[in-house]
């Protein structure tokens, strides 16, 4: 791997990273993470502060609409992403990639279930690596940290 180049698994990643599904897709035919984190979004509407697009490639038949929005006085961008029509059920997620060398304050919606696989999605540690815990589901996050692991020191606000 060239040094400063991105892993291989995070070549075909684009934009912002929301997956649905989350991991493997090959079973929806479309690849890693699918088409929310690989496809094309056409841009419908835009302002300085606000921002909506439509990904090209339908989702289960659903129609993706992203939004992205900026606040004056807010530190964050604020982003929606919208399912309409299709059918079927599919995991989703932002596959949030971040450094925090000096820590920092993640904040997320609240959430009704969080579950892992069977297996972790990239079991080759020298591709990546995994803080959770494998098969998993509970109503609280924390279930999926083992108690030795660094990840046990974010907060949830």
């Amino acid at each position: 791997m060239t040094e400063g180049a991105p892993p291989p698994h995070h070549a075909q990643l684009q934009g912002d990273f929301f997956c649905a599904p989350f991991g493997d897709a090959s079973h929806h035919g479309a690849p890693l993470h699918g088409w929310p984190a690989n496809g094309h979004w056409t841009v419908k509407d835009a302002s300085p502060a606000d921002l909506e697009a439509v990904l090209d490639r339908p989702v289960l038949g659903a129609r993706v609409v992203k939004t992205l929005a900026l606040r004056d006085g807010h530190p964050l961008v604020c982003q929606t992403h919208a399912f309409t029509g299709g059918g079927g059920r599919i995991g989703a997620a932002n596959h949030a990639m971040v450094s925090l060398p000096h820590g920092g304050l993640i904040c997320r919606s609240p959430k009704a279930r969080w579950r892992t696989p069977p297996q972790t999605v990239e079991p080759d540690p020298s591709r990546g690596r995994s803080a959770l815990i494998y098969q998993a589901s509970s109503d609280q996050a924390r279930a999926f940290i083992p108690a030795r692991s660094p990840a046990r020191r974010i907060r949830s606000i």
